[in-house]
């Protein structure tokens, strides 16, 4: 007979952020199907621990699901301790989503390309900073990837979420962004955000213009990362 009540999603990551903005929809879509409301409970914070934890210990009824993602797979080899067992302490259920991640900047930086970040980071070592998802993100991992690969320092500045970290980008409090391009697609279109480069095999059709970081010369940085419901 399930469900007959409400199933609670939660969304370890803040309102707007691409957690959030994959998820809506598809959840829209799962209440009609299954003819009971789904409540979006967004718990954010960096490396998704709060929300992820919460999930963990719900009761294993199954109106409790959790987006769980490649962070988390990333995070015990990030962190000393976790509060949860991402293998065993989940039924995980299917996978939704994949996708690259985007390096943005604001036009007024001068940054106009992956050569500029590189060039100003070799004549100014740690002064350009870096907002992420999080620690453990796969934002996090591309930037420290980008570093070994250019033998560069840059200062990583990690936030609870995609959101916003853009919000302090559009805002000039950072340098420099790495995140998933649906929760930046919109301020490339508009010219609010430049993107410098794809870390896809190849160039993103929703940014045809931007080059991928293989074609730019560096295939190390070709990263995707997936999410799913558990």
């Amino acid at each position: 007979a399930w469900p007959s009540k409400p199933v609670r999603i939660i969304v370890p990551a803040p309102a707007g952020g691409p957690y959030d903005r994959l998820i809506r929809p598809i959840a829209q879509d799962m209440a009609a199907t299954l003819g009971q409301p789904i409540v979006i409970d967004n718990r954010p914070s960096a490396g998704n621990i709060v929300g992820t934890q919460a999930g963990a210990t719900a009761p294993a009824d199954g109106y409790t699901l959790t987006m769980t993602g490649m962070i988390n797979t990333i995070s015990a080899g990030v962190y000393d301790k976790l509060p949860f067992d991402i293998v065993g302490d989940f039924a995980h259920i299917t996978a939704i989503g994949e996708g690259a991640q985007w390096m943005l900047t604001r036009p007024d930086t001068g940054l106009q390309s992956l050569a500029d970040v590189l060039a100003r980071a070799r004549r100014e070592p740690g002064k350009l900073s870096v907002a992420t998802s999080g620690a453990g993100s796969a934002g996090h991992l591309l930037m420290e990837l980008l570093q070994r690969a250019a033998n560069v320092q840059l200062v990583h500045v990690p936030y609870k979420g995609g959101a916003p970290a853009t919000t302090d980008l559009l805002a000039g409090v950072v340098d420099l962004l790495i995140v998933p391009q649906n929760v930046v697609a919109a301020h490339v279109q508009s010219g609010k955000l430049k993107a410098l480069a794809v870390s896809s095999n190849t160039r993103s059709p929703a940014a045809p213009q931007v080059p991928s970081f293989a074609e730019l010369g560096w295939p190390r940085l070709t990263v995707t990362s997936w999410v799913g419901l558990s």
